[in-house]
Parts: C-alpha cells; structure tokens; sequence
C-alpha cells in the first residue's frame, strides 16, 4: 500500500481513496482477485473496479488489483 501511497502523493492534489470490498473469482478457469474502491477528487466520488491475477502471494495481487483501479483515476486527477 506505500506504492499506492506515494502515488496518490505525486499528484500533490487531495485525493481520498477508499477500498470497499475485495473478493477472489475465477474466471476462464483462472483465479483472480477483485477490488471495489471509491476515489474522491474535488467532491466528485468515482466508484473503481481493479482485477489481477491470483499468484501465491495473495495480498501483493490483492495490491496489484488496487493498483490497477486506482492508476486510471489517478492518470486523470494529476
């Protein structure tokens, strides 16, 4: 989470992200993560949806898919 972190710092602008819900799926047979967040920038909220593949290391793809949601909305704030 410091990536997210210092990313949503780079923009130098007052963003607020809030994760809502994380979920595992399996898609095509593959397993994968799910996560739900919703972004704040200038009193507009922007629901996010992020997906990474399910490796071992389930929180760093919980994180993968965090960052996944969050770089599209972050692209367009900074």
């Amino acid at each position: 989470m410091d990536a997210l972190r210092q990313a949503v710092q780079a923009t130098g602008k007052k963003v607020a992200l809030e994760l809502k819900e994380v979920a595992a799926f399996d898609a095509f047979g593959k397993p994968g993560v799910m996560v739900s967040l919703r972004g704040t920038y200038q009193n507009t909220e922007s629901p996010l949806l992020g997906f990474a593949p399910l490796e071992q290391d389930v929180p760093r793809s919980a994180v993968k898919a965090v960052l996944s949601a969050t770089n599209r909305f972050l692209s367009v704030v900074a």
